[in-house]
Formats: structure tokens, sequence, C-alpha cells
């Protein structure tokens, strides 16, 4: 009886140790680098489309690059406030099967300094303007400024064909610096920089 005893005292500490280990092992730990990404988002199955939209993240990611397919289907947008307040993100990389980029999908994700986009994504295209970068829909630059969901960062200078700066064009872009913004800007709407919290400098030609 006592072997017994003695054995499972024996199986008990082996088990707290095991658990021990286990509990040092947090997801944030886990996905503090730099991943492929499947392993720390959040996909969410849409069936009116057949496809799967991020719709969030699991940890503390650095860098994401959203896979174009999940379980054999097309990732083809990224939710409203997928990332929002993710300010450990630095670098975020698009594939060109998304066409749509949800409200506030990146608002307030400070430390954002690398956007990179498929060339040849039908519906999204990046600008480099001056030392930062804009995520725009490529239909609406000929005449107006729209920066999708929180995507820009660094010290921007607007190209000459844009006309206004639309409500809530830069709206909680948390990386924003400074912006030029070109003599052929003839309205600035509603909360266009509101919560811009980095932004020191607006110059208006």
């Amino acid at each position: 009886m006592k072997r017994i005893i003695r054995g499972l005292m024996v199986l008990v500490g082996l088990i707290g140790l095991v658990s021990c280990d286990l509990r040092g092992l947090s997801i944030s730990d886990s996905s503090s680098y730099i991943s492929t990404s499947e392993d720390i988002l959040v996909f969410t199955y849409l069936n009116d489309d057949d496809s799967y939209q991020v719709t969030g993240y699991i940890g503390t990611p650095i860098e994401v690059i959203i896979p174009s397919t999940y379980n054999s289907k097309s990732v083809t947008s990224i939710g409203n406030h997928a990332f929002e307040y993710c300010s450990s993100l630095t670098s975020i990389n698009i594939p060109n099967s998304v066409t749509s980029i949800g409200y506030d999908a990146f608002s307030d994700c400070s430390s954002i300094t690398n956007i990179t986009l498929d060339p040849t994504n039908p519906t999204y295209h990046l600008l480099t303007l001056g030392e930062g970068k804009v995520v725009t829909t490529s239909t609406v630059w000929n005449n107006n400024s729209t920066v999708v969901a929180g995507l820009a960062y660094g010290n921007i200078t607007m190209p000459n064909n844009i006309k206004s700066v639309e409500e809530q064009a830069f709206y909680r872009c948390s990386s924003l610096i400074s912006i030029v913004i070109s003599n052929s800007v003839t309205s600035i709407n509603e909360y266009a920089f509101a919560h811009c919290s980095s932004l020191t400098t607006i110059t208006i030609s």
C-alpha cells in the first residue's frame, strides 16, 4: 500500500512539473516571432462568398503575412477592427486575394512602418508619398483622398491631383507624423485627421 501511495505521489509531482512548464509557454511568447501568420490569425468563414475573412489575431504579432488561402478557400477580406490597437504590429503583407478592408481594421497600430501589398491586387494599390505610405482604393485617388482603415504612416506629401480630403480620411492613423497638402485640395472634411496621435505638422500649400 505504501508503494502505491509513493508511486501516486511521484506521478502527481511529474504532472505538476509538466503543468508548470506548459504555463511558461504562453501564446504571447510563441506569437511574438515573425510569422507566416496562420498560427496567430483568427479566420471566420463567409458562407455567402465561400471564403474566409481575417477577423482578429492571437498574442502580440510583429509581422503579419496574410495568406491568400485558408483551409483551401480564398482569404478575401480583413474585417472591421481586425487589428485595431495592435501596438506590436510593425509590418503587414496583404495578398491580391484581399479585396475588402474593413472599418478601423488597422486603426491605432502605432508601430506600423511597413505595408506590403501585392501589385496585382485588383482593388487596392500602394502609393509611396514622401517617406510615408498610404493604402487607397484604386478608383478614388483620381479625384479624392481616402485612406483605408488607418493604414498610413510616416511623412506624407499628397500628389497634386487630389481635390479633397474626405471625411475621416486619416482617422486614427496613429503612425502618421506629418502631411503636406497639395494646392489642388479645395476642401478638407470633418474628422479628416481626428485621433492622429503622432501627427505634429500639417502643411497647407
